[in-house]
């Protein structure tokens, strides 16, 4: 017996999807979609990590100032009578401040019966997965009373 044969004709893909109504997508369509979209994510995710990692350094700045603006109104309001050096931690910061008297033609700018002081604040700190410190630096001029020791 002689069976049914299918002719071999050729039918289009456009043209099967019109003649059964399939309005679907093809996997390449899918593939490139997902494709895109994992590269959008990707950009997504290095923007959230860079502004993270900036609001990071803009809060160790921000510590670092207040603690070096602390330390340099201390050194303001205690009487410097000689040289000083000091280091320390805190709040997670290293910290070290030195004082001295300003010498030469500088020193002559402080009001009669005053001493100018040149006090330095460098504070480090470590940032978040990296094993290098950053530090910044600041220096200030105090004027006070001249602090002598009475000989007894």
């Amino acid at each position: 017996s002689m069976g049914c044969r299918i002719p071999n004709v050729h039918v289009s893909f456009r043209r099967r999807r019109e003649l059964t109504g399939d309005h679907g997508f093809t996997l390449v369509e899918v593939l490139v979609a997902l494709a895109i979209a994992a590269v959008a994510m990707v950009a997504l995710f290095r923007a959230a990590a860079q502004s993270t990692s900036a609001t990071v350094s803009v809060e160790n700045h921000l510590a670092a100032t207040a603690l070096a603006r602390s330390l340099l109104l201390d050194a303001a309001q205690k009487p410097m009578a000689e040289p000083f050096s000091r280091k320390g931690e805190a709040d997670g910061l290293g910290y070290a401040i030195s004082a001295g008297a300003i010498s030469g033609a500088a020193g002559r700018l402080a009001p009669r019966g005053m001493t100018l002081y040149d006090v330095k604040v460098t504070v480090t700190w470590a940032p978040r997965g990296r094993g290098s410190r950053s530090a910044t630096s600041w220096a200030w001029a105090i004027a006070q009373p001249c602090w002598r020791r009475r000989n007894r």
